[in-house]
C-alpha cells in the first residue's frame, strides 16, 4: 500500500507538472490557462497514463470549494430577477427539445456508430444533459477577468446556480435518492447562523481563515448534506450562502482563491484523463460541437426579451456557450441502467472539453466581437432596459476614478481635501452594491458615483469626457484596468492623441508598470505596496507631531543633513523637506 502511494503521489507531480507546461504555453498564446490543463489531461492521456485516486479527490476539493466561494458571492435576491429564473427554465426546455431533435433525426442513420441505437426516451435524456452550462468553466472564466460583479457576471451565476438546483431534482427523481429524516436537521441552519459568525469572526485572518472556510465547507456543508441524503455540493453552496451577509465573507473568500484554484486543476487534468480515446466517440462529440452555436442563441434570445441589452446578452451567451460535466452524471446514470452504451461517456467527456477550448477565444475577445457585430445585434436590441442599464453621465467632471473601492474610495475624498470640488470628481463601479456602502459608509462627504462596466466599449464611446483631465483607474486586478484602459484607447475621444488629459493607474508589480506605461500610455503609476511604506511614514510623523520633529533635528545636528542621501547603518536615507509637494498620485 505505501508503495502504491508513493507511485501515486510520483504520477500526480509529473500531471500537474504536464498542466503547468500546458497552462503556460496558453498563456503566452493568450488562452485562459485552463485550456492548457484540459488539453494536458488528453496528452497524458495519449501517452499512457490513467486517473489516480489522489486527482480525484482533489477535483472533488476544488469542485466543493468553488461552489462554497460561490455561495460567498451570492445574493440570494438575483435568483427571483426575471432576466435569471425565465432564462434558466426557459432555456432549458427549448435547448433539451432542440438538442433530443437533432440526436433523433441523426439516428435515422442507421450506419453512424453510437447514433443509430437512440430512441425518443434517450435522445431526450441526452438533450436535457447537454443544455445545462458548465458551472465550473463560467466561474473561472468570470473570475480570470473580474467580472463577477457585472450584471452579465451576475445573471450568468444565477442562471448556472438554478441549473445546479434543478440537476439536484433530476437526479433526486431518478435515482429514487430522498432525504432521510436526518434532513430535518438542517432547518437548524439558520438558527446555527450566529455560531457560525461567531466563530468567522474570531478566526482572524491568515491560515486559521483559510482552515475555517475548508473545515466548515466540508464538514458543515458537504458531508452534513451526504449524511442527510442530499447532494453535498448543494451543501457547500447553500452554507457559503449563510455566510454572504458577513463582513469577513470577502476575505474569506480571498483566503481560499488560491487553494481552489489550484484543486481545480485537478478537476480540469479529470476530464482527459478519464475519456477513453477512439475515434468515434470524437466524431461524435465534433458533432454535438454543431449545436453549440444555436445553444448560444437561445440565451442571447431569451435574455434580449427580458430587456437586457446587446452587449450584455452577448456576454452571458459567451459565458454559457459550453456543455457541462452534470452531462456525464446524467450519461453516467442511463449507463449504469442499462440505457446507453459506456462509449456515451467519452462523447460527453470528449464533448465537454472541446467546449471548454472553443469557448473560451470568444471569452477573451468579447468586447472586440461585440463592436463587429454590433450593427447587426442593435436591429433586435430592445427600447426598454433594466433599471441597471440606463444610460450614464458622468456630468461636467474633471476627474473620473475607475474602480471606487478601498483604494479608489480613499482616492476620491483625498482629492477633496486637496481643494477638488464634489462636482468636479465622479467615481465609477460596476457593483452596485458596493456604491450604495460607500455612500452610506461617506453620509458627510458629498461623493457622486455611477454604475457601469469600465470595460464597456459604449461607455467610453458615449459618454462626453470634453472637461475630463484625469482618469484614473483604481480596480483591484490589474486586467480590470487593462481592460478598461484598452477600451479607452479605442473611443473617439482618444483616438488620434486629440484628448489632452492624463491616465493614472494602481500596479502591484514591475511587470504591470511596464504594460501600462508601454502599451497604454499611463503617464502616473501608483506603486500599491511601494507606496504603502511612505504613507505609514508619514502617518507615523504625522501622529508624534512635536515629537518627531524634535527628533529630526537631532538628528540633523548630530549627523548633518541627511537630505544629500548620507548612509545610517549602510543604508541611504532621504528625508522630504516638505512632504506636502509631493502629488497624492505622484508619478513613480
Amino acid at each position: 500500500e505505501l508503495e502504491e502511494a508513493n507511485i501515486g503521489l510520483v504520477l500526480e507531480t509529473v500531471y500537474f507538472s504536464m498542466a503547468f507546461l500546458c497552462g503556460f504555453i496558453a498563456v503566452k498564446l493568450e488562452l485562459p490557462p485552463l485550456v492548457g490543463f484540459i488539453a494536458s489531461g488528453f496528452v497524458l492521456n495519449l501517452m499512457g497514463f490513467d486517473i489516480t485516486e489522489g486527482i480525484e479527490i482533489i477535483s472533488s476539493l476544488g469542485v466543493t470549494l468553488l461552489l462554497f466561494t460561490i455561495g460567498l458571492k451570492l445574493d440570494i435576491r438575483i435568483l427571483v430577477k426575471k432576466e435569471v429564473w425565465i432564462t434558466a427554465t426557459t432555456h432549458i426546455i427549448i435547448s433539451s427539445f432542440l438538442l433530443a431533435s437533432f440526436l433523433l433525426f441523426f439516428s435515422i442513420f442507421k450506419e453512424i456508430p453510437l447514433l443509430g441505437d437512440l430512441d425518443f426516451k434517450t435522445t431526450l435524456l441526452l438533450g436535457f444533459s447537454l443544455s445545462f452550462s458548465s458551472t465550473v468553466f463560467a466561474i473561472k472564466i468570470l473570475e480570470e477577468y473580474g467580472e463577477m460583479s457585472t450584471l452579465h457576471g451576475r445573471i450568468a451565476v444565477g442562471i448556472l446556480i438554478l441549473q445546479d438546483l434543478f440537476a439536484v431534482i433530476f437526479l433526486a427523481a431518478t435515482t429514487g435518492k430522498k432525504p432521510n429524516a436526518y434532513a430535518l436537521c438542517l432547518l437548524g441552519l439558520p438558527i446555527a447562523q450566529k455560531i457560525v459568525w461567531y466563530i468567522l469572526e474570531h478566526s482572524r485572518h491568515g491560515e486559521i481563515l483559510t482552515l475555517f472556510g475548508m473545515s466548515f465547507s466540508l464538514v458543515a456543508g458537504y458531508q452534513l448534506f451526504e449524511f442527510c441524503g442530499l447532494k453535498g455540493n448543494l451543501g457547500a453552496l447553500v452554507t457559503g450562502v449563510l455566510l454572504h451577509s458577513h463582513d469577513k465573507s470577502s476575505e474569506l473568500s480571498k483566503s481560499l482563491l488560491k487553494l481552489k484554484d489550484l484543486m481545480l486543476v485537478g478537476f480540469f487534468l479529470e476530464i482527459g484523463l478519464n475519456a477513453t480515446l477512439t475515434l468515434d466517440p470524437f466524431y461524435i462529440a465534433l458533432l454535438l460541437l454543431l449545436l453549440l452555436p444555436f445553444k448560444m442563441i437561445i440565451y442571447y434570445v431569451l435574455t434580449n426579451l427580458v430587456f437586457l441589452r446587446a452587449r450584455t446578452s452577448l456576454l452571458i451567451s459567451f459565458a454559457l456557450a459550453d456543455y457541462s460535466e452534470f452531462g456525464l452524471i446524467v450519461v453516467d446514470l442511463a449507463v449504469s441502467q442499462g440505457m446507453l452504451p459506456g462509449d456515451w461517456l467519452t462523447v460527453i467527456a470528449v464533448a465537454v472539453a472541446l467546449t471548454f477550448i472553443v469557448a473560451s477565444p470568444p471569452n477573451v475577445y468579447a468586447n472586440d466581437i461585440y463592436m463587429m457585430l454590433k450593427p447587426f445585434l442593435y436591429r433586435f436590441q430592445r427600447d426598454k432596459r433594466v433599471l441597471e442599464e440606463e444610460d450614464v453621465s458622468i456630468g461636467d467632471a474633471t476627474v473620473v476614478i475607475v474602480g471606487m473601492g478601498r483604494i479608489g474610495e480613499q482616492v476620491y475624498k483625498t482629492l477633496l481635501l486637496h481643494g477638488y470640488e464634489a462636482d468636479n470628481l465622479v467615481g465609477i463601479d460596476v457593483n452596485q452594491s458596493l456604491i450604495q456602502h460607500v455612500q452610506n459608509r461617506n453620509i458627510e462627504v458629498r461623493i457622486n458615483m455611477i454604475c457601469t462596466d469600465a470595460s464597456d466599449p459604449d461607455f467610453w464611446r458615449n459618454s462626453d469626457f470634453t472637461n475630463v483631465k484625469l482618469i484614473i483607474f483604481a480596480m483591484p486586478k490589474h486586467r480590470q484596468n487593462v481592460f478598461g484602459l484598452q477600451q479607452l484607447l479605442k473611443a473617439p475621444f482618444y483616438k488620434g492623441m486629440r484628448w489632452g488629459g492624463k491616465l493614472a493607474a494602481r500596479v502591484r508589480y514591475e511587470h504591470e508598470e511596464k504594460e501600462l506605461r508601454k502599451k497604454y500610455n499611463v503617464s502616473i503609476i501608483y506603486d500599491s505596496y511601494d507606496r504603502a511604506g511612505i504613507a505609514f511614514g508619514r502617518y507615523i510623523i504625522d501622529s508624534l507631531g512635536n515629537e518627531c520633529t524634535a527628533a529630526r533635528l537631532s538628528n540633523e545636528t548630530s549627523m548633518g543633513s541627511l537630505e544629500s542621501g548620507t548612509r545610517v547603518s549602510g543604508k541611504p536615507v532621504f528625508v522630504n523637506p516638505d512632504p506636502s509637494e509631493e502629488n497624492v498620485l505622484s508619478n513613480k
